[in-house]
């Protein structure tokens, strides 16, 4: 019977995006299974032991943000391992969206930001550098988009800002470039 495969990648508890690369230690030759540990009959991929003794395998993530808990099992010649101990990480929403402006736009008065992000939380835009500087705090995200001005005008010049979303472990945009004209 085949030994219990081990997890290596991603770690435990490590915050996972729409994709992740799983990978771990087992015998050469020997099939790894990988499923969700409350969804065993599915498997999400089957990939077999390299000559160094690893395996690996990309997999995209279709499940809700949140804790979850993936097990994987060794099978050879019709042998299985049984399944290994839960190997628990956190799905992130996807991260929130800049609708407008468009990228590199150039304001004469106060910004005025809109993108989507998940209804139900709320998104903060802050400076990209340091997310402790918040430019416009607390919008709602309602039938998946949100939008907003700062109170005052930004600074004259270039910024480089995110977008922030809470109750998804904080998923960040990308960095978003707009200027604030003098």
């Amino acid at each position: 019977m085949p030994a219990i495969p081990v997890i290596e990648s991603p770690a435990l508890q490590q915050h996972l995006g729409a994709t992740v690369t799983i990978s771990g230690h087992g015998y050469t030759g020997d099939w790894i299974d990988v499923v969700w540990s409350d969804a065993p009959d599915t498997v999400l991929g089957r990939v077999q032991v390299q000559a160094n003794r690893t395996w690996s395998m990309p997999l995209a993530i279709e499940r809700p943000a949140g804790p979850h808990s993936l097990i994987v099992q060794q099978e050879c010649d019709g042998y299985s391992s049984g399944w290994s101990a839960t190997h628990e990480v956190l799905l992130l929403s996807a991260a929130p969206t800049f609708t407008t402006p468009e990228a590199g736009h150039w304001f004469a008065g106060t910004a005025f930001f809109e993108g989507t992000g998940e209804s139900g939380k709320n998104v903060e835009v802050s400076h990209w550098f340091d997310a402790r500087q918040v430019i416009v705090p607390d919008l709602a995200v309602a039938d998946g988009t949100w939008a907003g001005s700062p109170r005052e005008p930004l600074t004259p010049g270039p910024h480089w800002v995110k977008a922030r979303q809470a109750g998804s472990d904080w998923g960040e945009s990308p960095r978003f470039d707009l200027a604030q004209d003098l």
